[in-house]
């Protein structure tokens, strides 16, 4: 592919996700707010999504309709974050009562 080819191509798929950034970024905002309880961390999903949608931009030809795309990847993503966050929050409370144990143990 040519440079200018090339060029016209990413400008396209950019005025495309701009677009699509201005159409749907509150809805999905509002979307994953209602799960996650925190607009900050709902606006940080839904900035991802559109990031990893940039990476993929190839799909943006392909999908038949992206609105579903866009939500449904925004609760995958929020799924994601709600596992990694449970996990984080498993191993804190492992290593609590790992040090609570240890300082039982010299305490007696």
């Amino acid at each position: 592919m040519e440079d200018g080819a090339l060029n016209n191509s990413i400008s396209e798929h950019d005025d495309t996700l701009k677009k699509l950034f201005h159409l749907y970024y509150r809805a999905l905002c509002s979307y994953i707010v209602q799960f996650t309880k925190s607009m900050p961390e709902a606006e940080d999903i839904v900035q991802n999504i559109f990031v990893k949608l940039w990476a993929n931009r190839e799909i943006l030809g392909k999908a038949d309709s992206i609105k579903p795309y866009l939500y449904r990847s925004a609760y995958n993503a929020y799924i994601d974050k709600f596992r990694e966050d449970r996990k984080k929050e498993m191993l804190m409370d492992t290593l609590k009562f790992e040090a609570l144990s240890e300082q039982l143990e010299e305490d007696h």
